[in-house]
């Protein structure tokens, strides 16, 4: 049997052999109906094309291994966001670990070999030198959800103004013994949130080292273990807190959980305040929404801005989205009362 290639697709389907390309290539580019003559030709000699990419067609995605990352609420919605922008111009992701090189020409050689013209680098640590080599690489890198001083892209969140809002919320409504409970503060933003937190509470004279449970172990900050740890230490304090801040929505279940254990409700025993909008899992409480998706969008905008703009001398993007406060039932008011 003859060899079978586009031009035989092509007179199969009645079309030229860059019209076949284009329906493989770019499908947007060729209507409904002749597509459908195109892959009716391709099934009946059941012709595969060979999958060559185009160079730069491709985006890095590098992260840090964790059990269930994939399953996280932050990680998973950010890259919803950022598969949402590239599937527009037909690009497609390349998932890789941090630690996959310890080289800058590393990097670069298994980049070209793959594709790759890009790279999204997401929530790295601080002073990571595992992620050091990937910053030689410059403007082809944008990190998500953090920023560094190196001359790369970042995409973050106001961490700092959003977490006073909320303090300064519960201060407002009388709480002064307010606990905090978080994690993993090798993250820039998780440090912000800390340490907004002593300073706002300093500043007002009301800080207390015992109402801070900040766990130290990853892999209980990001199962949840941590966050019930830290609410059955809080609350069995002398003086327990009136109120906590739950600084990431990694925390909020195993809190309410160890809430639960000790038949704490919320918010008559004690209010809550999360920085992380999880309406979807745990409702009711009032929370500091991350405009997360939008954050991954807007890192796949930039480095698709950057592959195609490719000769030409763009500026370094470097984007901090606001974040909104999420006002529901989880705080009670001790004005006029008190406890």
């Amino acid at each position: 049997m003859p060899r079978v290639n586009i031009y035989t697709i092509a007179r199969k389907a009645g079309v030229s052999p860059a019209t076949v390309s284009r329906a493989l290539n770019h499908p947007e580019q060729v209507s409904p109906e002749t597509r459908a003559k195109i892959f009716q030709a391709m099934e009946e000699y059941r012709f595969i094309p060979s999958v060559l990419p185009r160079k730069n067609d491709t985006v890095g995605i590098v992260y840090e291994w964790r059990e269930g990352i994939f399953l996280n609420y932050y990680f998973s919605r950010l890259l919803n966001g950022i598969s949402a922008e590239l599937q527009k111009f037909n690009y497609t992701m390349l998932f890789f670990t941090r630690d996959h090189f310890a080289s800058p020409q590393e990097w670069r050689t298994f980049l070209h070999q793959h594709h790759v013209g890009g790279v999204i680098l997401v929530t790295p640590p601080r002073d990571d030198p595992k992620i050091r080599p990937l910053f030689a690489l410059g403007k082809d890198v944008v990190v998500l959800g953090s920023r560094v001083e190196e001359d790369v892209h970042f995409v973050d969140c106001e961490n700092i103004q959003s977490t006073r809002v909320a303090l300064q919320y519960l201060f407002d409504l009388g709480h002064r013994r307010i606990g905090f409970i978080g994690g993993d503060l090798t993250q820039v933003d998780h440090a912000e949130r800390f340490e907004t937190y002593q300073t706002f509470l300093k500043e007002r004279g009301f800080f207390r080292e015992e109402y801070v449970a900040i766990t130290n172990d990853i892999a209980a900050f990001v199962s949840g273990q941590g966050g019930f740890e830290g609410a059955v230490r809080l609350l069995n304090l002398p003086s327990p807190p009136t109120a906590i801040f739950v600084a990431s929505g990694n925390c909020l279940p195993g809190v309410l959980r160890g809430l639960g254990a000790m038949g704490k409700r919320v918010p008559e025993d004690v209010s809550l305040v999360c920085f992380d909008d999880l309406e979807e899992i745990v409702p009711g409480i009032t929370s500091i929404r991350q405009p997360i998706e939008r954050m991954g969008r807007t890192a796949a905008e930039i480095i698709i801005r950057q592959m195609l703009k490719r000769n030409g001398n763009s500026e370094l993007e470097r984007k901090i989205l606001p974040c909104q406060f999420i006002l529901r039932n989880s705080v009670r008011s001790l004005v006029g009362g008190g406890r």
